[in-house]
């Protein structure tokens, strides 16, 4: 398991389930491969609700949450369709740099014997590439120039649809590189534990490290909203009645829904049926109920109640 929806900090965190519970490795590919064209970049991992920190991802082989409309997944749940490779200068473009006075600050290196410093300027083109915060480089920073390096490559590699925009401005950047650098610092803490055998898997910077925690909301907590970048918070959605949700129900067979209900298969036990109007309630796969689920018959209750309270555009599809 991994840390809770939002919440918790690592250690002390909880998990719930969330959207992804239900999707195949297939299903999940276009939300675990936020920036990186490579490995996975997951912030949750296989159906469990995570708060490792904006911009974390686990490497548990699952996805970041958000939707196929924000990250750009295809209507068949395939993987998404290669995009044309950018260009330096497209990439360059994309970048919003600090105020000249902070990032002369930040590239002025002081020693013990040394009040002044020694600024060093750098050249924005070198600072493009996506590997310049993967977890092999994240280990080599040596002062605060690679940070920043970093963090105007993290802009470079945006992609049109996934995450944030480009910023509107220098202020908006400094605001965003101090949440870009706490995920720096969560990630190589949590890879540093995983070295030393405490746990067992690992982080990596993936589209989140720029975001506040209201902007992550949407994400964290399976539903989108049109103005995803907006205050952060979901619109309220109507409610819909038990009818509307059992509609979305698709059941087992029914020899196999009765297998389900009565596993022990006995002549003594009373025959149990499904009560499907009984099993529409998403508190039946919440964080306090999940205890109680201790037979065949409450997890197939709580799958149908999963599938009664998908959200439209917040998973990959309904089941078919």
């Amino acid at each position: 398991a991994v840390v809770s929806t939002q919440s918790g900090h690592y250690g002390r965190g909880t998990a719930t389930i969330n959207f992804f519970s239900d999707m195949s490795e297939k299903d999940k590919y276009p939300y675990s491969h936020g920036l990186s064209e490579g490995g996975v970049s997951a912030g949750l991992g296989s159906g469990l609700g995570s708060s490792l920190g904006a911009g974390v991802g686990v490497a548990l082989g699952a996805g970041v949450v958000g939707s196929y409309d924000v990250l750009g997944a295809t209507p068949d749940r395939g993987v998404p369709a290669p995009k044309e490779r950018e260009t330096d200068e497209e990439k360059i473009n994309k970048i919003v740099r600090l105020p000249e006075a902070v990032e002369v600050k930040m590239l002025t290196i002081k020693s013990d014997d040394d009040e002044i410093g020694q600024y060093t300027a750098i050249k924005i083109e070198d600072c493009i590439s996506e590997e310049l915060y993967s977890n092999a480089n994240l280990t080599e920073y040596e002062d605060k120039r690679d940070l920043l390096c970093a963090f105007y490559s993290f802009q470079a590699n945006k992609k049109e649809g996934t995450g944030l925009p480009a910023y509107s401005n220098a202020e908006e950047s400094v605001s965003r590189l101090e949440l870009f650098t706490k995920s720096v610092e969560e990630v190589l803490s949590i890879n540093n534990q995983y070295a030393s055998g405490k746990i067992t898997w690992t982080a990596e910077i993936n589209f989140f490290a720029d975001m506040t925690p209201k902007e992550t909301h949407p994400y964290a907590h399976g539903v989108i909203i049109p103005d995803m970048m907006g205050d952060g918070t979901p619109e309220p959605e109507e409610d819909e009645d038990t009818e509307d949700k059992v509609k979305k129900i698709v059941r087992l067979s029914e020899a196999h829904e009765a297998a389900e209900m009565n596993p022990d298969n006995d002549e003594v036990s009373e025959f149990k049926t499904m009560d499907i109007e009984s099993c529409v309630d998403e508190t039946m796969y919440g964080y306090d109920n999940l205890q109680n689920i201790d037979s065949s018959d409450k997890y197939l209750c709580a799958f149908y109640a999963f599938q009664a309270n998908k959200k439209e555009k917040s998973t990959a599809a309904t089941l078919r």
